[in-house]
C-alpha cells in the first residue's frame, strides 16, 4: 500500500468577473464537472462562470458565505480565499489546511 499524496490548494488566486487566464480555466473545467453545467473552459471569467460560483457557494454556504457574515442567498460569485478552500477540499480528499479565520475584509481580499 503507496503513502497517500497530501494535495495543496487547487486554485492560488482569488478571482472575480473580469479575470482570466488558466487559474479561471482550471474553475471553469471543475465547476463545469461538479454542478453537471456544460460551462466553457474559455479562461474567461464572464456571467458564466458567475453564475456557476454563485451556485457553488449557496451549496457550501457554511463555511464558503458564512466566514464573511454572508447570507446564504446572498453569494458574491467572487473566488476569495475561502471558496479557494473549498474547492481545495472537494478537489481533493488528502487536503488538509484548516479553513482560513483570520479574514480580511471581502472588499480588499481580491
Amino acid at each position: 500500500m503507496g503513502a497517500s499524496t497530501v494535495c495543496g490548494p487547487f486554485l492560488t488566486a482569488s478571482l472575480r468577473l473580469g479575470a482570466k487566464g488558466d487559474q479561471v480555466k482550471k474553475l471553469q473545467t471543475f465547476l463545469s464537472g461538479y454542478l453537471k453545467k456544460d460551462l466553457p473552459a474559455t479562461g474567461n471569467f464572464g456571467p458564466l462562470t458567475l453564475s456557476a460560483v454563485k451556485q457553488f457557494q449557496t451549496m457550501h454556504a457554511n463555511p464558503v458565505l458564512s466566514a464573511w457574515g454572508i447570507a446564504p442567498n446572498n453569494p458574491t460569485g467572487n473566488v476569495p480565499i475561502t471558496t479557494k478552500h473549498m474547492l481545495s477540499k472537494l478537489n481533493c480528499s488528502t487536503f488538509n489546511e484548516p479553513i482560513p479565520t483570520n479574514l480580511v475584509p471581502l472588499s480588499k481580499a481580491l
